[in-house]
């Protein structure tokens, strides 16, 4: 049966780490050399940790491969893009003659909500994913954390530096407490 391994390794294509995947008849599914992590330096991608690696011999045939580059595409910043959606962008690669079709007119929609910031002592967990640095476990932790007496105090949650946290507070997105 065919199998893919995808992921975000954090470890250049050209690593040691990989060489036991080799050794087990696995290869580079996609390689161009191309960086996929997004710079805080605008159309910069100084990284290639992302990697796609095809068992060989099976009946998967690559056939287009590429990077999709979506800060410009969807004409955003590097620093929107990181805190909003992501640090790295996505490779993928097309299988047996199929191939990446997006619309021209990919956009990215802004947000309806109607509050003016996020109150982290009441908003549901998923609304809580729109701050910088908070995913769905980070969104839990929140929650479970409750109250909060300021913001500087969810350096208490697991991942979020004094950093991260000033990130939060900077971004206007969270009401102050």
């Amino acid at each position: 049966m065919p199998r893919i391994l995808a992921g975000d390794f954090n470890l250049d294509s050209e690593h040691l780490g990989f060489d036991t995947l080799e050794l087990l008849g696995v290869e580079a599914a996609y390689e161009d050399g191309r960086g996929t992590t997004i710079s805080t330096t605008e159309d910069r991608y100084p990284n290639h940790y992302d990697h796609m690696f095809l068992q060989e011999g099976t009946s998967l045939s690559v056939t287009d491969q590429g990077i999709l580059r979506f800060p410009e595409r969807w004409g955003i910043n590097h620093e929107v893009a990181r805190d909003a959606i992501s640090d790295h962008v996505p490779v993928w690669i097309a299988l047996n003659g199929a191939s990446l079709r997006l619309p021209d007119d990919a956009t990215v929609v802004a947000s309806s909500k109607t509050n003016t910031c996020i109150d982290i002592n009441s908003a549901p967990a998923d609304e809580l994913n729109d701050l910088p640095h908070v995913g769905e476990s980070r969104a839990t932790a929140i929650v479970d954390g409750r109250p909060w007496s300021s913001l500087d105090t969810l350096v208490a949650v697991s991942g979020l530096s004094d950093g991260r946290v000033e990130d939060i507070s900077s971004s206007g997105l969270a009401c102050d407490l």
